[in-house]
């Protein structure tokens, strides 16, 4: 049974095909077959959408749209047909399943390219109608080719766990086969759209995520991370404890492979009767191996208060609702560019 992965939303880039516009309309006389019938001559070897509109930009525009909304559809399906199935051992679980991939399908969906507009049609009351074409041949072609690029990078990703050197570069690598499997998926919606009977065999030639997701989780153990400095700032201190150890890594062992160095300063000022206080934090991942900083991280605001107490008070808990917004996605788009 088909079973589509599912992930958190994010855009993919996809065809690079050129698209086309027929500038050769046909007026009035008999109405074209790929206007009334479902099944016409550019259905055997393309996924086939007509849009409808009062001027032939929208027409095009809302055709090619269509094209969308046809693979979403077949995705959404059997999306269904497979929560149905596990809906009595599984509950809600499956059904929020379901709606985060229908949101990631939407995304992927709002940005594809490569239909053609194959015909255009404008009808006795200056009605314009387009035939948007995509070819399921080359679709295919492509999205195949891509998975396989990515499962080669993949795979000499994954066969750098063998050494204990460089191992945040290893790590970082992890993170970016991890990134390159999730575009594997997104592609392999694509192909179950225009060409199912292919899905199952593509789909045992790729490295699933989650896979991926359990080595990097397995090589994070040999990552040793010290914190230093803040000492008197336990909240902060606290924070990247929690981050680091989540990651799995080992915080604070007695075997040291890392230094995660921060530091925060306080600047007050006044102005009538409010008090400013500027923080200005640092944070460096330094390799104890090489002496070298691997990775900076750097945030400063202003806060202002009636006391300075309570200015001061505020830089820790908007430096923490900082981290909370964006630490994350730093480091790790830092730990996958490398």
């Amino acid at each position: 049974m088909f079973k589509i992965k599912i992930q958190s939303v994010f855009v993919i880039a996809l065809l690079c095909f050129t698209s086309c516009v027929s500038t050769n309309i046909s007026s009035k006389g008999k109405t074209p077959s790929w206007v009334t019938e479902t099944e016409h001559e550019y259905t055997k070897n393309n996924l086939c959408a007509v849009g409808i509109a009062t001027t032939l930009d929208q027409a095009n525009s809302i055709a090619i749209s269509n094209i969308g909304k046809i693979i979403k559809q077949k995705i959404e399906s059997e999306i269904t047909v497979v929560n149905s199935e596990k809906l009595n051992s599984t509950g809600n679980a499956e059904l929020s399943s379901s709606i985060n991939q229908i949101v990631r399908t939407s995304a992927l969906i709002d940005n594809l390219v490569g239909v053609e507009i194959a015909e255009t049609w404008i009808d006795r009351d200056g009605n314009y109608y387009s035939l948007a074409i995509l070819n399921k041949a080359k679709t295919y072609l492509y999205y195949s080719q891509k998975i396989s690029e990515n499962e080669k990078i993949i795979k000499e990703n994954i066969n750098l766990t063998t050494s204990d050197k460089d191992k945040f570069y290893i790590y970082g690598k992890l993170q970016n086969a991890i990134k390159l499997a999730l575009d594997n998926e997104s592609y392999l919606d694509i192909i179950y759209a225009v060409n199912k009977a292919s899905y199952t065999v593509t789909a045992k030639t790729m490295t699933k995520s989650n896979d991926i997701e359990n080595i990097a989780s397995d090589f994070a153990r040999k990552i040793s991370i010290t914190i230093s400095g803040l000492e008197n700032e336990e909240r902060i201190k606290n924070y990247f404890y929690k981050y680091f150890t989540s990651k799995g890594f080992s915080v604070n062992a007695p075997q040291q492979d890392y230094v995660f160095e921060i530091d925060m300063k306080i600047e007050n000022t006044s102005s009538g009767e409010l008090y400013y206080a500027r923080y200005n934090f640092s944070a460096n991942l330094k390799d104890l191996q090489t002496d070298s900083i691997i990775y900076s991280y750097s945030a400063s605001e202003r806060i202002a208060h009636k006391t300075i107490a309570e200015a001061n008070q505020k830089t820790i808990l908007r430096l923490e609702k900082k981290l909370n917004k964006e630490f994350d996605s730093d480091f790790i788009n830092s730990m996958n560019a490398k």
